[in-house]
């Protein structure tokens, strides 16, 4: 992953272990300000941003899950 990605891994970490829950890109602020903030343009890099965030709430998601069992 690049820098970018990182970023975006975090925030859908951050969004899922606030809220959680699944989160959306769609209604996440984090994933908003973030996509304001590079000027992200539909293409490769918006598409692994999105993967990056949806992997860091997929993540986050999975750790939680573990430790309620």
């Amino acid at each position: 992953m690049k820098g970018i990605e990182i970023e975006f891994y975090e925030a859908g970490i951050k969004d899922a272990n606030e809220q959680r829950k699944i989160v959306v890109p769609c209604r996440s602020k984090r994933y908003e300000e973030l996509s304001r903030k590079h000027n992200l343009q539909i293409g490769k890099l918006s598409i692994k941003c999105l993967d990056a965030f949806s992997r860091g709430v997929a993540y986050e998601i999975n750790r939680q899950t573990r430790l309620e069992f």
